[in-house]
């Protein structure tokens, strides 16, 4: 009777510990050396050496365009975790008619895939995905993104990242290179119309997409907060245009640049 209450007990606890159990493991990735848990969505470097970098490369064949950031990297020793950012940006509002499209990541040579994320649909227009790559030598590894069965707008968009281990990293030298920690590796995208302004949320709408305005912001060389560019935004008239250009970090769109009646305000610390 005591072996059955104690078996009981054990089950019951592991029941209730399964879904934190769960989130551990699907969060936890291996790395050489030790260990690393999955971070934002700005590219991560594990493994220690230097890397650099040149920055994204697209397709754009049919009506939808494939964006993957970085396209060449150069490692200074094998061994290094590299992650790669990859962006959709759909001509067609999602869903639509032929919406078992797909972003596919091929067998890399002279590398291995130790994570791979979901494939996120972050607003009607914008699909985002990312992977880490170990890189053991020069090779490539091609990002894939295929149009719905029977879609009539395109069939598929194909980018082949390149990467090389060099002795001199320093040495290399690139054009458009930069820190491979810098925010220009996320994803990125323009938004255009007339934003509906969230106060309470500080955010902005435009087209459907929910657009966060944090931190200071310079606005034609006046310092604002971001209260206060939300607050000029809302008192526009409804049908003045508003460009936008944000980055997708910590599961949200978060604004770095706002234009309006020419108006450009820049986002800046904090």
């Amino acid at each position: 009777m005591r072996a059955r209450i104690a078996i009981a007990t054990v089950l019951c606890v592991v029941i209730v510990l399964l879904p934190v159990i769960t989130n551990v493991l699907e969060n936890y990735v291996i790395s050489t050396p030790g260990q690393y848990t999955q971070p934002s969505t700005t590219t991560f470097i594990a493994g220690g050496g230097e890397v650099r970098f040149t920055g994204c490369s697209e397709s754009h064949e049919g009506a939808d365009t494939l964006i993957v950031c970085p396209s060449k990297i150069f490692s200074s020793k094998a061994g290094i975790v590299v992650r790669v950012n990859i962006t959709v940006k759909f001509k067609h509002a999602q869903p639509c008619p032929y919406s078992n499209w797909k972003i596919s990541v091929g067998m890399p040579s002279n590398a291995e895939i130790v994570n791979e994320s979901k494939t996120e649909l972050v607003d009607p227009y914008t699909a985002v995905k990312y992977f880490y790559i170990r890189i053991q030598g020069n090779g490539t590894v091609t990002v894939v993104y295929n149009y719905g069965s029977g879609c009539p707008y395109g069939t598929e968009e194909r980018v082949t990242v390149k990467y090389y281990v060099v002795e001199n990293v320093s040495s290399v030298t690139l054009e458009q290179s930069t820190s491979l920690t810098e925010s220009t590796t996320s994803a990125y995208n323009v938004f255009e119309g007339t934003p509906n302004v969230n106060l309470e949320s500080k955010s902005l709408q435009i087209n459907g997409a929910s657009i966060e305005v944090r931190g200071s912001w310079v606005c034609n060389g006046k310092e604002l907060k971001w209260r206060d560019v939300l607050t000029e935004l809302s008192q526009l008239p409804p049908t003045t245009k508003v460009v936008v250009e944000a980055v997708y970090e910590e599961g949200a769109w978060k604004a770095t640049k706002i234009e309006f009646n020419n108006t450009t305000c820049v986002r800046g610390e904090g």
